[in-house]
């Protein structure tokens, strides 16, 4: 089979040191551009798309969604003592009030993406690119 499959790792060819690329950062760059595209900071939105891509929890491996229900990345900026807070949702529903309600008593702003998304097309894309 051809191309990049959830896990491998290739060599990206430019000069100096080798650096290692692999679908989990494609994951994080795509969950960063669509902060970015919502306004977050790029730095704080490829730090966020990380916590995605390169931690896992609950369950969850590394740039791996949840086994069930919706995997949703929730940014809020400036939360409680000035710091960003970046977490990883499991959820059933994806009822915007119910999101509002878990970090923010249903005050405040944040940036959520449905992760879920992001990762079906990326993977669409590289099976696109599959000969057959």
């Amino acid at each position: 089979m051809f191309g990049v499959q959830p896990g491998d790792s290739v060599m990206a060819g430019e000069k100096g040191e080798a650096t290692r690329f692999n679908l989990r950062m494609v994951y994080q760059a795509a969950i960063a551009r669509r902060l970015i595209e919502a306004g977050v900071d790029r730095e704080v939105a490829f730090g966020a798309g990380a916590r995605f891509a390169h931690t896992g929890h609950g369950g969850r491996y590394p740039g791996q969604l949840f086994a069930s229900g919706a995997t949703v990345l929730v940014y809020v900026p400036g939360v409680g003592d000035g710091a960003d807070s970046v977490r990883l949702v499991n959820t059933p529903n994806l009822r915007t009030i119910e999101l509002g309600d878990l970090f923010f008593g249903g005050t405040g702003g944040c940036v959520a993406v449905l992760v879920n998304t992001v990762v079906l097309e990326i993977n669409e894309r590289i099976e696109a690119t599959i000969p057959k």
